[in-house]
Order: C-alpha cells, then structure tokens, then sequence
C-alpha cells in the first residue's frame, strides 16, 4: 500500500512538474517533415452549390546545418509532393514522381524545382523569431526561367503573382511558422496560454486566439489541446472578379504532441471549420460558403 501511494504521489510530482520546452538541435540531424491538407470547400446553395475537394501532400528532408547559442539554421528539400483536386470540371492530379511533361501553371513548376532547390530557415535561438528565409527568389526565377513565355506581357504577369504571393508560397510551401507556440514556456500539467496564429483561406488571411492546454506529460512527450474561435467582421474583397463585401467565422479544434528532448511536433492534428457569405455589392446576391480542412504535421529524425 505504501509503495503504491509513494508511486503515486511521484507521479503526480512528476506531471506538475513545470519545466520549460526549448528547440533543441544539432548540426548535422536530419529529420522528415511531412504535411498533409484535406480541404472541402461549398460554395453557393443547394440547387447550385459549387463543391471542390482538395489534398495536399507533402515531405520535406530537414537538414540542421547550424546550430549555434545564437540561431539555427536549417534547410527544406522536398522529397514529394502530390495534390489531387476534384471539382465538377472532373479530377484532376499531380505528383512529383510522377510528371511526364514540365507543367505551366507555376505553382505546380515551383514544387517541382523545391526538389532540387532548398528553401533555407534561419531562427533567432532565443527568441524563435525568423531572422532569414532564403531561396524563394531563386525559385521563382528558375520557374519562370524554365516555363520560357514567349508573350511577355503574360511573363511580367506571372512574375508579379509570384512576388505578391511570396508571404503566403513560403507559409504553405515551407515550414509552417504556427507550429511552434509551445517553445520557450513553462510548460506544467493543466497549463493553457493563448496565441495568435495567422493562416490563409484561400486569398483572406486569418488571425485567430488559439489557445494550447496542456493534457498529459510523459518522460517522452508533451500532449497538448488545440482551441480556437473567430469572427472577421465584414470586409471588401473580390469575387469572381467582382466587388464583393465577405464576413467568416469559424473554428479549429485537435491535439498537439511534442517530443520534450528536441522540442519538435511528433503529430500535429487540427480541424478547421469556415462558414461565412460573399455578398456582391451591385447586385446584392449573397453566396454562403462553407469550408471544412483537416490539417497533419509531423516531425520524424532520420539519423
């Protein structure tokens, strides 16, 4: 009886344990880090509701190529990549080990020079803040290089999608900058804090308070609860090339499991769900919209 008591108030000492989670990496590791989306999208109402079904799939090899009492510095090359898209124009599929023909449309290009071309993550140690990300530009510019557009007015159009878009291709092509809040806090049983997570939806981008609660401690892992609610109010946009006024609102729900001697997501599982209108200024039509995501990150050392 009293080695089970002892036995239970260790582990209880244990778990309430507060301690604090830092990145910890050496140079020369090497790890997989995989991103799965699922995406589900309705657009309009029933009689003509719009559906498009989207997956994402991605593996990276992560190189640490410095790792210093002042900043890590890693780099992205892709292994693989496939996207599979099925809307009532028909199905239509990509995949990297599988092309046959260079594809125009640039963002497809782009994933396929990713294999050859690394995309370069410099993090400040202490504060996590990024101080570089680097080979994007040399991305784009063997894309454009490789797809050779003979009009030039459609050249000097693809160049600027690109740039204008370069904040959103290196949050969805690269490493996702939501996926470490945990880091650099007292992390105890039961403990729950609050961060705000920036994320696209499309063209919108969205800022949601997420808050992280701490479920279950192990000698291995940390296991974490995700939460999040938002509401953008009604905002100016365009819609199938049209002003148009859209408000959103929406929810993500899932779990969070980090390793406690590296610091990095063992498994990363959130469900988002949109629901929200575009509402046309000079007709007034109104479009309901509904989008339901799923979204899986992991982290697995290869050395």
């Amino acid at each position: 009886m009293k080695k089970g008591f002892f036995l239970l108030v260790f582990f209880l000492s244990v778990s309430s344990f507060a301690f604090n989670l830092t990145l910890n990496l050496s140079e020369g590791e090497s790890y997989l880090y995989s991103i799965k989306k699922n995406q589900a999208m309705v657009m309009g109402s029933k009689e003509t509701a719009y559906r498009n079904n989207t997956e994402l799939n991605l593996v990276f090899k992560v190189n640490v190529l410095k790792s210093t009492e002042s900043e890590i510095k890693l780099s992205f090359v892709l292994q693989k990549a496939r996207l599979r898209i099925v809307s009532p124009l028909g199905i239509n599929e990509f995949d990297t080990d599988k092309v046959k023909n260079y594809p125009r449309n640039p963002f497809l290009s782009m994933l396929i020079e990713m294999k050859s071309l690394p995309l370069y993550y410099t993090f400040d140690r202490k504060t996590l803040k990024i101080k570089g990300i680097n080979g994007f530009k040399e991305l784009q510019k063997k894309v454009i290089e490789k797809l050779n557009f003979k009009n030039k007015r459609l050249k000097k159009k693809i160049e600027k999608s690109l740039k204008e878009k370069s904040k959103e291709i290196e949050e969805n092509y690269g490493l996702d900058l939501n996926l470490f809040p945990y880091l650099n806090r007292d992390i105890s049983l039961g403990k729950e804090f609050k961060v705000t997570q920036r994320f696209y939806q499309g063209n919108t981008k969205i800022s949601a308070d997420v808050i992280y609660t701490v479920e279950k401690i192990t000698d291995k892992f940390v296991f974490f609860k995700i939460n999040s609610f938002f509401n953008l109010p009604e905002a100016k946009t365009v819609f199938n090339g049209v002003e148009a006024l859209s408000s959103i609102t929406g929810k993500q729900t899932g779990s969070l499991t980090v390793y406690k001697d590296s610091g990095l997501a063992n498994f990363y599982s959130v469900k988002q769900n949109i629901e929200g209108f575009f509402l046309i200024k000079d007709t007034g039509e109104k479009f309901p919209i509904k989008v339901d995501s799923v979204v899986i990150i992991r982290f697995q050392r290869v050395n």
